[in-house]
């Protein structure tokens, strides 16, 4: 089957999308499907048509920047391009992860060549006001699709609380992750590392977390914490972290190599997020997989990625106080903690396969396309479309 991947951006542009799709696509194509990606520009990302690390071809359209400056004319040349991919490539289905104006696109394109669609929600967006109405991008293209899927539970609870007509074809497709590409190494004590990976963007809410440390780095000499990833808030972190008096006890590295990454969850202690909302994230199945303990805030699909009292510990949200007390919890009872990073290994092994993730989505292109067939046909016969 041929599947069209399309992203609103995807790698160098580091998130938890993109980081799902470049795996989870070989391995749909070890399954047997033809699957290429279509996305928006993403700065210092070149050439426009590659094929991506020997994997998969890769289509990159200058169609987000038009949208942002409201240039009819930049619209309508991404729209000419897509149109074109698409149909030289004519896929048998099309799977979305929408986040912005490529549903745009997508609803033009499909209004004159409909295409059998899954459609991927990676978030709770409750926050953003999302607009379910007929006439809205998001209802329509949720209403459109024959198959929508959430990663998390909590994402798709929230889904069916404001659409409650999409239960019959929406379902929870869990984010997986492949093997761990190193040795799990032991939790180091001496000094005690915390550990964040992300953006530095205000959902990810580090002006919750450097409070919090600020409290544990008091009660604890040697403790540090490592802040990997970049993001436009990244310099005000730096300097609340001064203004706090902490910054020689917090590490910034910035944007590192993804092949990096692993390393990283070998040298931290305890993982912690400090968000207001999220999916399912990928750097906490990641941390897991490599036996770190998990301290998090009850953030979207977060909570499912460790098992509360077991795995890790969660704390509401915006509340230093409490991230402070939880994360002392861990860092005052090393067996406990080991314990917990021990189990986080073995939970994150179990419930999480990369390829039980592709094979969900195998199963639902099948569907989708057999809906779509059913619905000509009926269409052509004069029957009533099948609901």
């Amino acid at each position: 089957m041929k599947v069209l991947f399309w992203l609103n951006s995807f790698l160098p542009d580091v998130g938890g999308i993109q980081t799902l799709a470049e795996r989870l696509i070989p391995q749909l194509q070890d399954l047997g499907h033809d699957v290429r990606m279509l996305t928006a520009y993403t700065p210092g990302a070149v050439p426009d048509h590659l094929m991506y690390n020997d994997q998969f071809e890769l289509w990159r359209v200058d169609s987000l920047g038009p949208v942002l400056e409201r240039s009819p004319g930049g619209m309508l040349r991404a729209k000419q391009q897509i149109t074109r991919i698409i149909a030289d490539f004519d896929p048998d289905v099309i799977h979305i992860h929408p986040c912005g104006p490529e549903l745009g696109y997508y609803l033009l394109n499909q209004g004159k060549s409909p295409r059998p669609t899954v459609l991927t929600v990676h978030n709770n967006y409750s926050h953003l006001g999302m607009d379910f109405g007929e006439t809205a991008s998001f209802g329509r293209a949720l209403k459109g699709a024959e198959r929508v899927t959430a990663v998390s539970d909590e994402a798709r609870r929230w889904l069916l609380s404001a659409a409650p007509a999409l239960a019959p074809k929406t379902s929870t497709v869990l984010n997986g992750i492949p093997p761990a590409p190193v040795e799990v190494q032991p939790l180091p004590w001496d000094p005690p590392v915390l550990l964040w990976v992300g953006r530095v963007e205000a959902q990810k809410r580090l002006d919750v977390l450097l409070p919090a440390f600020a409290t544990v780095a008091s009660q604890h000499p040697t403790v540090r914490l490592r802040i990997v990833g970049g993001g436009s808030l990244l310099e005000e972190m730096r300097a609340l972290a001064v203004e706090l008096g902490i910054a020689d006890r917090v590490d910034f590295t910035g944007r590192i190599a993804p092949d990096a990454v692993p390393a990283m969850f070998n040298e931290a202690t305890i993982f912690t997020m400090s968000s207001d909302y999220e999916g399912l994230p990928m750097a906490a199945l990641e941390a897991g997989q490599l036996g770190r303990p998990m301290v998090t805030t009850d953030a979207g699909g977060t909570a499912e990625a460790l098992i509360p009292g077991e795995t890790g510990l969660v704390v509401e949200p915006n509340d230093p106080a409490a991230l402070a007390a939880a994360l002392l919890e861990l860092l005052n009872d090393r067996e406990r903690t080991e314990r917990f990073g021990q189990a986080a290994q073995r939970f994150i092994g179990h419930s999480f396969s990369l390829s039980g993730c592709a094979e969900a989505y195998d199963r639902l292109y099948a569907e989708a396309v057999a809906e779509a067939h059913s619905a000509e046909t009926a269409a052509a016969a004069g029957a009533p479309e099948a609901t």
